[in-house]
């Protein structure tokens, strides 16, 4: 008999009783029954955190150097009766074990494809094809890709530098921003490469202030988008914790930037070497809010700084953790520091809600530049660096 229907049945013998529903046990018996719902509910958490924990046993690899671990976990949680403490308790040890255990080479397929390097395209009056190399993006749903802010404002003020020469000359050269998929070797249009038609950056972003989201989108003119990259949730990211493992993949501006000479077998300084991007892994370092007098709470530390060195060209990359759950856009380097950080997730999912501009030259999909890439050794395009291209041609 449970004590709930004890309980129940004092309450009923109360009510019937003359003069009973004003007696002062009337509102323990009450309060009673109030505090056994909440023990019951309690029960049926501490129970289902139970069964979550044997799963997450259940999905590890057992190693020489957590079998042991494992086991005591195991044993304890088959007791009949646990709290919430040794929940907390328990989840703790289960979290050292799997950021222990991780193996990035499970995890990473799921986002190698869905990593794409940012260039701006000019065609010449030679037929040439130039390209320069500005940054990481990632692809997040069939149409649009995660980046940050500055890459898109350099994007702006190339096609603003190109208007100028126009205007100055009367030539009617015109751009294109496109995005080529990671591992590329030949281009086939709106398959492994796309052109932009539209962007958006965060409505708070300001380049003068590096302490603001400095995260956009870019989304793709035609076609549909095959691998994305999964974006954990705010619940999810608000949890972060320092010490917890997480990983990146993008294109290290060095080496896109024709840098290879003597590492790679690029001839030319002047050719792309292959797309491959570069994995590196480690831990949270730490959770900021945006400023350094900024209240610190849950939603204001959006600053997520980590221990592996990041550089140019890997703007924009995504951030993510054991499950493969982007937590944050790589950025750059804390202001006024050498710290490397990104930028949560959560303010590229407020982002994403907005509305697109259309890009400055809207020309997107020409049928020559399709024709001139199609097929093309992405080794045999010429990199650029776009205001030299300009200058060259003045």
């Amino acid at each position: 008999m449970s004590m709930k229907y004890i309980l129940g049945v004092l309450a009923l013998i109360m009510l019937l009783l003359p003069g009973c529903s004003e007696n002062p046990l009337s509102g323990r018996v009450k309060e009673l029954e109030r505090r056994v719902d909440t023990l019951e509910t309690s029960v049926e958490d501490v129970e289902e955190q139970r069964q979550e924990l044997l799963q997450r046993l259940d999905s590890m690899e057992v190693t020489p150097q957590n079998a042991e671990e494992i086991a005591d976990i195991r044993e304890i949680l088959q007791k009949p009766q646990m709290t919430a403490t040794d929940i907390a308790q328990l989840e703790a040890r289960i979290a050292e074990l799997e950021r222990a255990s991780v193996d990035w080479s499970a995890v990473n397929p799921a986002l190698t494809y869905s990593v794409y390097a940012v260039f701006w395209g000019l065609p010449l009056p030679n037929g040439e094809y130039k390209v320069g190399f500005l940054g990481t993006a990632f692809a997040v749903d069939d149409t649009r890709l995660l980046t940050n802010a500055h890459v898109v404002d350099r994007l702006v003020e190339l096609d603003e530098e190109l208007e100028a020469f126009n205007e100055k000359f009367g030539t009617n050269l015109y751009s294109n921003w496109l995005v080529v998929r990671n591992k590329t070797t030949r281009l086939y249009c709106n398959y492994n490469y796309y052109f932009i038609g539209w962007y958006r950056t965060h409505s708070a972003w300001d380049p003068d202030n590096l302490e603001s989201p400095d995260v956009a989108y870019l989304k793709i003119s035609k076609g549909r988008i095959y691998y994305k990259a999964a974006l954990a949730s705010n619940s999810d990211v608000y949890r972060l914790r320092e010490g917890q493992r997480i990983a990146t993949m993008g294109f290290p501006g060095e080496i896109q930037n024709g840098g290879w000479d003597g590492i790679s077998p690029v001839s030319n300084r002047d050719e792309i070497p292959p797309l491959i991007a570069t994995f590196k892994d480690g831990t949270i370092s730490a959770l900021r809010p945006p400023s350094p007098l900024a209240t610190v709470s849950t939603r204001s530390t959006y600053i997520v700084q980590y221990n592996f060195d990041v550089t140019g060209g890997t703007s924009g990359s995504p951030v993510y953790d054991t499950s493969g759950k982007v937590i944050a856009v790589n950025n750059c380097k804390y202001p006024y520091t050498d710290l490397d950080f990104g930028i949560r997730v959560d303010k590229a999912n407020e982002l994403l809600s907005g509305v697109a501009k259309q890009v400055p030259q809207p020309c997107g999909e020409k049928q020559d530049v399709i024709e001139m890439l199609q097929g093309r050794d992405i080794r045999t395009l010429k990199w650029c660096e776009p205001s030299e291209v300009l200058e060259n041609l003045d």
